[in-house]
Parts: structure tokens; C-alpha cells; sequence
């Protein structure tokens, strides 16, 4: 999310209890490190939460100070996550959501790669999924959070890809 600082990503959950967006940075080598999230009440994203991202975020990259400001902010716990299980069990989501995840950011990875490796327009993979060219581009942005799965997989067998599912005991 550029408006708080480069490399910043947002992610957006909703479940049964509400809206929740996460603020995390990917480029770390010893895995994603998730500096803050809170649940939306509002439409718009309130000023003070944006601000309190700034701050953390331009606070870790000056990592002398990251310390003091994460001493001085109780609001704020760190947490490096190396999976989406981690962030889920962070974040006090069910390890279900942390599945539902994995699962729609494997589909939404293989959309897009063969798409890119095809010579399909937008238009001609929304006219085959039956879906319109603005939930395509969102699929290909990775802003797949208001997409259903169900769409994903049709989306998906509209590349001409079958899906074979495949059920392991959760740990």
C-alpha cells in the first residue's frame, strides 16, 4: 500500500465476525513480517489507523528505532510469519481461513501464469468464464478478496485447466 510506504502490502479479510485489513511487508528474507492489523468499522480506512501504519512501518526500516517504537505503541505486536497459517493463528482467525487463503492464492497463481503464457485477451477469458473484464483484471492484480472460489475455478477451467483436489489430515 503505497500511501504508507513502499514495499507495504495490504490484505483484506472478511469473515462472519466482520472486516479486517492486515499491513505486512514480504521482502524479508526469514519470512513476512505483519506490523499491523486492525478490524474496520468504517468505510473509510480512519486516519489514525494510516497514520499508526506510517509510523511502524518507516519505524522498522530505521531498525535502531524499531524497538523504541514498539515499546512505546502497545497496540502494536509484532509477528514474523513464515505461512498463512502463522498470520491466521496472528491475526485469531480460525487455521480454516488460513486453507481458504492457500487455496485461492494457488488458483489465482495459475490463472495468471497462463494467462501471461497465452495469447487470450482479457476480454476473451471473461466472454469463456462467463464473468466481466473487471473481475478479470481484478484476478490478475491478486485482488481476488470479493471473488468467490467457485468464480476462481470457473475463471481457472476457462484456461483450459482441469482441477484435481486433493484432501491431507490438518495437523
Amino acid at each position: 500500500m503505497s500511501s504508507v510506504a513502499a514495499g507495504v502490502q495490504e490484505l483484506r479479510v472478511k469473515d462472519r465476525d466482520g472486516i479486517y485489513r492486515v499491513f505486512y511487508l514480504t521482502k524479508m528474507e526469514d519470512g513476512i513480517y505483519v506490523f499491523h492489523a486492525f478490524q474496520k468499522k468504517t468505510i473509510k480506512t480512519p486516519d489514525d489507523e494510516i497514520l499508526l501504519e506510517k509510523k511502524v512501518s518507516k519505524s522498522f526500516w530505521r531498525d535502531k528505532m524499531a524497538k523504541q517504537v514498539l515499546k512505546s505503541t502497545k497496540k502494536i505486536k509484532p509477528v514474523i510469519s513464515r505461512n498463512a497459517e502463522d498470520i491466521a493463528v496472528a491475526l485469531g482467525l480460525p487455521k480454516s481461513t488460513a486453507i481458504e487463503w492457500q487455496v485461492r492464492q494457488q488458483v489465482t497463481e495459475k490463472i495468471i501464469k497462463i494467462f501471461d503464457h497465452s495469447q487470450m485477451t482479457i476480454t476473451d477469458l471473461a466472454k469463456k468464464a462467463e464473468t466481466s473484464r473487471a473481475r478479470i483484471t481484478r484476478i490478475l492484480k491478486k485482488d481476488t478478496s470479493d471473488i468467490s472460489l467457485d468464480v476462481l475455478l470457473r475463471v481457472l477451467g476457462a484456461t483450459g485447466q482441469k482441477v484435481e483436489l486433493k484432501f491431507l489430515r490438518a495437523s
